[in-house]
C-alpha cells in the first residue's frame, strides 16, 4: 500500500514591480509552513518559512526571477518520490493575481539537469532553459486538478532510495506579460512511497 505525506506551503508571494511607482512601494512575500509526520515511516520538512522576491523591477530583457533553495528534507523507509504542485482555489496553474490573472510559476532542482556546476540553477532569463515543457530545465509547477504533479526526483525510476536526505528546490516567476498586482498560490510538497 502506498503511503502519502503532504507538506503544504501556502505561498503568499506578494509579487509586485516598479514601473514609475511612488517611492516606498514594496512587496512582502511569506510562506506559511505546515508539517505533517506520518507514524515515523515518512516525513518531509520544508525550509525556509519565508520566500521573498522583494520588489520586482521588470524589463523586456529581465523579467524572470528565481528564489531558493527551498530545502525539502525527507525520511522514508522505502523507495519514494517527492512531488510538488499548486492547489489554488481557482484550480489554475501558476500564481493567481487579485483580478484572477495567472503568473507563470516554475521549479528547478539539480535532478532536472543543466545547472551551473551541478547544484546552481540555470539562468531563467535564457529561453532555452525556460521555454517548452519537454526541453526546458525550469519545469512548470502543475495545478494538481489540471496537470498532476511535478516529480522532483525524476532522474531515477526508483526516485529516492536512501532513508534520509534533502532535495534543494528553486522556484521562479515570469513577470513579462502580467498585470501589476499581487499574485498568490499554494505550493504542496508530497512524498509518496512506491
Amino acid at each position: 500500500m502506498n503511503r502519502v505525506l503532504r507538506k503544504i506551503i501556502s505561498v503568499a508571494l506578494a509579487v509586485s514591480w516598479v514601473l514609475g511607482s511612488p517611492p516606498g512601494w514594496a512587496a512582502i512575500d511569506t510562506v506559511s509552513v505546515v508539517v505533517v509526520i506520518a507514524s515515523g515511516e515518512l516525513s518531509v520538512t520544508v525550509t525556509p518559512s519565508d520566500v521573498n522576491f522583494g520588489t520586482v523591477q521588470r524589463t523586456a530583457s529581465l523579467h524572470r526571477f528565481a528564489q531558493g533553495p527551498i530545502a525539502v528534507t525527507y525520511s522514508t523507509t522505502q523507495a519514494s518520490h517527492i512531488f510538488v504542485y499548486t492547489d489554488n482555489a481557482e484550480n489554475r496553474t501558476g500564481l493567481i493575481g487579485t483580478n484572477g490573472a495567472q503568473m507563470p510559476f516554475r521549479a528547478w532542482t539539480e535532478n532536472f539537469g543543466a545547472g551551473v556546476g551541478g547544484a546552481t540553477p540555470p539562468n531563467p532569463q535564457d529561453n532555452a532553459n525556460w521555454v517548452g515543457d519537454t526541453s526546458a530545465v525550469w519545469s512548470t509547477i502543475p495545478e494538481v486538478n489540471e496537470a498532476g504533479k511535478l516529480n522532483l526526483t525524476e532522474d531515477s525510476p526508483v526516485g529516492i532510495d536512501t532513508p534520509t536526505g534533502r532535495v534543494d528546490v528553486y522556484i521562479a516567476i515570469d513577470s513579462l506579460n502580467v498585470a501589476e498586482q499581487e499574485y498568490r498560490g499554494t505550493l504542496i510538497f508530497e512524498i509518496l512511497n512506491q
